[in-house]
């Protein structure tokens, strides 16, 4: 990865990804100090959000269709 910016909106991305509150706060702060802007962060949660909603389409999708790519099995309870 390069460069300190690109390193730190990773680092948030992944936190959002999985949902890391502590995580979020302290890279939000790390960000700050770097001067990363609004814009940049932004366009890190619309990557987030947007591979986020694809992951659940295709589960919702796997639900109606009875076809699944990985995950439970059928008869099992998640």
């Amino acid at each position: 990865i390069r460069g300190e910016k690109t390193t730190l909106l990773v680092h948030l991305a992944s936190s959002m990804a999985v949902g890391c509150y502590p995580c979020m706060q302290y890279y939000l702060e790390q960000l700050d100090d770097a001067g990363i802007s609004e814009d940049e962060i932004g366009a890190v949660e619309a990557i987030v959000m947007a591979v986020s909603a694809g992951r659940v389409r295709e589960q919702f999708n796997e639900v109606l269709t009875g076809e699944t790519s990985g995950g439970c099995a059928a008869d099992e309870t998640c």
